[in-house]
C-alpha cells in the first residue's frame, strides 16, 4: 500500500502478523540504492526480534514463577527446559520443581536427633 508523504521517499505500511495483533510498520527506501534500504529494513527487523524475545523470556520467567511446569512453559515457548531452567535461575528463581522438598531419611534424623543431643 503506497502513501503519499512530503518526504522525498516514497512510504509504504506492510502487515506483519505476530502472536497478539496484526501490527502496521513503516518502511521508507530509497529508491536509487535499494542495497541501503535493504540493510535499513534488516536493521529495523532486528530491532523487533529483540525486543519480543525480551518479552517473551519475561513470559517465561512469570509463568515459572506461578508454578507451571517447565516442559509445559518450555513446550510453548519453543525452548528446552535447561534454558527456561537457566532463564528462570537468571531472574532468582532456584527451586524450578515446583514442589516441596522431600522429608529427610531416618538416617539423617536420627544423626540431626544426635547432634541435637549432644550439643
Amino acid at each position: 500500500m503506497e502513501i503519499s508523504s512530503r518526504r522525498s521517499h516514497p512510504t509504504r505500511l506492510i502487515k506483519v502478523a505476530t502472536l497478539d495483533r496484526d501490527t502496521l510498520i513503516c518502511d521508507t527506501w530509497d529508491v536509487t540504492d535499494p542495497v541501503a534500504a535493504a540493510r535499513a529494513a534488516l536493521d529495523r527487523a532486528e530491532a523487533v526480534v529483540v525486543k519480543r524475545r525480551e518479552e517473551l523470556v519475561a513470559l517465561v520467567v512469570e509463568q515459572v514463577r506461578d508454578g507451571a511446569k517447565l516442559s509445559h512453559v518450555a513446550a510453548k515457548a519453543g525452548y528446552t527446559r535447561e534454558h527456561v531452567r537457566r532463564l528462570a535461575r537468571a531472574h532468582g528463581i532456584e527451586d524450578t520443581t515446583g514442589r516441596e522438598p522431600p522429608p529427610p531419611s531416618a538416617k539423617v534424623r536420627a544423626r540431626q536427633v544426635d547432634r541435637v543431643q549432644s550439643e
